[in-house]
Protein backbone atom coordinates (compact mmCIF):
# COMPACT_ATOMS: atom_id res chain seq x y z
CA UNK A 1 0.00 0.00 0.00
CA UNK A 2 1.80 3.21 -0.77
CA UNK A 3 1.45 5.84 1.86
CA UNK A 4 1.96 9.99 1.93
CA UNK A 5 2.61 12.23 4.19
CA UNK A 6 0.47 14.89 5.43
CA UNK A 7 2.44 16.52 8.09
CA UNK A 8 5.83 17.55 8.69
CA UNK A 9 7.46 15.24 10.20
CA UNK A 10 7.90 11.23 9.75
CA UNK A 11 8.59 9.50 12.80
CA UNK A 12 9.38 12.36 14.30
CA UNK A 13 12.54 13.44 12.16
CA UNK A 14 11.72 17.03 11.64
CA UNK A 15 11.28 17.97 7.15
CA UNK A 16 12.50 21.16 8.04
CA UNK A 17 16.17 20.50 9.91
CA UNK A 18 17.86 23.35 8.29
CA UNK A 19 15.56 25.46 10.68
CA UNK A 20 16.19 24.41 13.75
CA UNK A 21 14.12 27.49 15.73
CA UNK A 22 10.92 25.34 14.40
CA UNK A 23 9.23 22.70 16.30
CA UNK A 24 7.62 19.66 14.13
CA UNK A 25 4.29 18.14 14.24
CA UNK A 26 3.10 14.66 14.78
CA UNK A 27 3.55 12.51 12.15
CA UNK A 28 0.69 11.57 9.80
CA UNK A 29 0.16 8.64 7.10
CA UNK A 30 -2.90 8.35 5.23
CA UNK A 31 -3.06 5.44 2.21
CA UNK A 32 -3.24 7.20 -1.23
CA UNK A 33 -6.85 5.85 -2.24
CA UNK A 34 -8.67 6.99 0.46
CA UNK A 35 -10.99 10.28 -0.34
CA UNK A 36 -10.34 11.25 3.69
CA UNK A 37 -8.29 14.55 4.56
CA UNK A 38 -7.20 13.81 8.02
CA UNK A 39 -5.15 16.01 10.66
CA UNK A 40 -3.91 15.72 13.97
CA UNK A 41 -6.06 12.25 14.31
CA UNK A 42 -9.44 13.99 13.19
CA UNK A 43 -11.22 13.74 9.28
CA UNK A 44 -11.16 17.16 8.14
CA UNK A 45 -12.70 16.45 4.56
CA UNK A 46 -13.92 13.65 2.92
CA UNK A 47 -13.87 13.68 -1.12
CA UNK A 48 -16.83 11.51 -2.42
CA UNK A 49 -16.95 13.13 -5.51
CA UNK A 50 -15.32 13.37 -9.23
CA UNK A 51 -14.81 16.62 -10.40
CA UNK A 52 -13.07 17.45 -13.65
CA UNK A 53 -12.14 14.50 -14.96
CA UNK A 54 -10.68 13.86 -11.48
CA UNK A 55 -11.64 10.74 -9.37
CA UNK A 56 -12.76 11.47 -5.26
CA UNK A 57 -8.98 9.82 -4.82
CA UNK A 58 -7.20 12.12 -7.31
CA UNK A 59 -8.88 15.05 -5.74
CA UNK A 60 -7.89 14.04 -1.94
CA UNK A 61 -4.39 13.59 -3.46
CA UNK A 62 -4.37 17.34 -4.70
CA UNK A 63 -5.36 18.38 -1.10
CA UNK A 64 -2.78 16.56 0.60
CA UNK A 65 -0.09 18.12 -1.81
CA UNK A 66 -1.59 21.28 -0.74
CA UNK A 67 -1.55 20.86 2.74
CA UNK A 68 2.53 19.91 2.53
CA UNK A 69 3.21 23.51 2.08
CA UNK A 70 0.58 24.50 4.21
CA UNK A 71 1.19 22.82 7.11
CA UNK A 72 5.14 23.86 6.88
CA UNK A 73 3.86 27.50 7.92
CA UNK A 74 4.76 29.06 11.30
CA UNK A 75 2.21 29.27 13.84
CA UNK A 76 -1.00 29.37 11.51
CA UNK A 77 -4.29 30.65 13.55
CA UNK A 78 -7.59 29.79 13.18
CA UNK A 79 -8.29 33.27 11.64
CA UNK A 80 -5.61 32.35 8.81
CA UNK A 81 -8.29 29.90 7.38
CA UNK A 82 -10.88 31.79 4.97
CA UNK A 83 -13.80 30.54 2.74
CA UNK A 84 -14.60 32.41 -0.25
CA UNK A 85 -17.86 31.64 -2.59
CA UNK A 86 -15.73 31.87 -5.92
CA UNK A 87 -18.92 31.24 -7.84
CA UNK A 88 -22.96 31.74 -6.61
CA UNK A 89 -24.66 28.03 -5.47
CA UNK A 90 -22.04 26.52 -7.84
CA UNK A 91 -18.34 27.18 -5.87
CA UNK A 92 -17.02 27.74 -2.45
CA UNK A 93 -12.84 27.61 -2.07
CA UNK A 94 -11.00 27.18 1.40
CA UNK A 95 -8.14 29.13 1.90
CA UNK A 96 -5.08 29.48 3.98
CA UNK A 97 -2.94 32.38 4.43
CA UNK A 98 -4.26 33.21 0.58
CA UNK A 99 -3.15 29.83 -0.76
CA UNK A 100 -6.18 27.34 -2.05
CA UNK A 101 -6.81 24.26 -0.21
CA UNK A 102 -9.79 22.58 -1.54
CA UNK A 103 -12.49 23.92 -4.38
CA UNK A 104 -15.73 22.62 -2.43
CA UNK A 105 -18.29 22.47 -6.02
CA UNK A 106 -21.92 21.96 -6.15
CA UNK A 107 -21.28 17.82 -6.84
CA UNK A 108 -19.48 17.58 -3.17
CA UNK A 109 -22.33 19.60 -1.91
CA UNK A 110 -25.18 17.44 -2.97
CA UNK A 111 -23.29 14.13 -1.96
CA UNK A 112 -23.65 16.10 1.96
CA UNK A 113 -26.61 17.11 1.14
CA UNK A 114 -25.96 21.10 1.68
CA UNK A 115 -24.86 23.92 -0.60
CA UNK A 116 -21.07 24.28 -1.52
CA UNK A 117 -21.00 27.36 0.64
CA UNK A 118 -22.38 25.24 3.76
CA UNK A 119 -20.07 22.58 3.14
CA UNK A 120 -17.13 25.05 2.56
CA UNK A 121 -17.45 26.66 5.85
CA UNK A 122 -18.31 23.26 7.83
CA UNK A 123 -15.21 22.05 6.34
CA UNK A 124 -13.47 25.44 7.72
CA UNK A 125 -14.56 25.01 10.77
CA UNK A 126 -13.05 21.86 11.50
CA UNK A 127 -9.90 22.86 9.88
CA UNK A 128 -9.67 25.85 12.17
CA UNK A 129 -10.26 23.71 14.91
CA UNK A 130 -7.09 21.11 13.88
CA UNK A 131 -4.94 22.92 11.83
CA UNK A 132 -3.08 25.31 14.45
CA UNK A 133 -2.29 21.74 16.26
CA UNK A 134 -0.96 20.13 12.96
CA UNK A 135 1.21 23.00 11.56
CA UNK A 136 4.79 24.09 12.77
CA UNK A 137 4.95 25.48 15.66
CA UNK A 138 7.72 28.56 16.24
CA UNK A 139 10.19 28.20 19.14
CA UNK A 140 10.05 31.32 21.56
Amino acid sequence: MKLNLIMPAVLGVCLFPLQPNLVCAQAMWTPATSTEIDLAGQEVFNIRTSEGGFSPQQRAETVRERLIPILGIKNIHPDDVAVIQTVPDKYASIFVRHQLLIRVDDGLARANKTSSLSLANAWAAKLRQVLPQASVKQNH
